[in-house]
């Protein structure tokens, strides 16, 4: 076989090597991706992807035999696999990263998430919280964003105060939703979490929090 044969018969072959690995591909980062899942193994994800390629394609393959799906062009066919592998990806990590799918495997009494991390399972989006730190002062103020896969992350505070040893207000920026503060929870002694059935942002709303976590201390 000439170099121009080789050659030839690759580019023909291009679609049924790509299936061997890149529909399982598409699908793993679309999910990791949407699900914030952390995957820096690329050998486990190599062997990932060609597993996932193969049952994704049989699955393919089946339902197109089913239901006499033809493509005109095998280049249609594959841009169809790649687009389909992509958006099951995005909803089954969709499915998998929603709350109610964490609280359904409880109902289902598995004792697990699918989450990486405490934090994922108990803080979410405008939970309001109160750091407590080592040096007697805290801070209280609405969850926003934390670091991903990490079990001590830094994370974001906004509409916050900041309260000395004696439950002094000494840094006030309850009412700027401008300003946020970002805290590394290394430097934590506790942390109470407040759930609220709604978001408080109003003054007289954080007002009530606040004399809620001069109470417990």
């Amino acid at each position: 076989m000439t170099i121009i044969d080789w050659v030839t018969y690759l580019i023909e072959n291009i679609p049924k090597i790509i299936s061997y690995v890149v529909y399982g591909y598409v699908f793993l980062v679309a999910y990791y991706w949407i699900s914030f899942k952390d995957n820096k193994d690329f050998n486990n994800l190599l062997i990932k992807s060609i597993a996932a390629s193969y049952l994704l394609t049989s699955i393919y393959n089946l339902l197109i035999e089913k239901y006499n799906v033809i493509f005109s062009n095998e280049y249609y066919k594959v841009i169809f696999y790649f687009t389909v592998s992509a958006v099951l990806g995005f909803i089954i990590g969709k499915i998998v990263s929603h709350r109610w799918f964490n609280l359904l495997l409880h109902k289902l009494h598995i004792g697990r998430t699918t989450n990486e991390n405490i934090w994922d399972d108990v803080i979410k989006p405008y939970t309001w919280i109160c750091v407590h730190m080592k040096d007697g002062s805290s801070y209280l103020g609405q969850y926003r964003y934390g670091e991903p896969f990490k079990s001590e992350p830094i994370i974001v505070l906004a509409t916050y105060q900041k309260l000395d040893k004696d439950n002094d207000v000494v840094i006030d920026n309850s009412q700027d939703m401008n300003r946020s503060i970002m805290i590394n929870t290394k430097d934590f002694e506790k942390i109470e979490i407040i759930y609220t059935p709604v978001k408080l942002r109003s003054k007289n709303g954080f007002r009530k929090m606040h004399k809620w976590t001069i109470k417990k201390k």
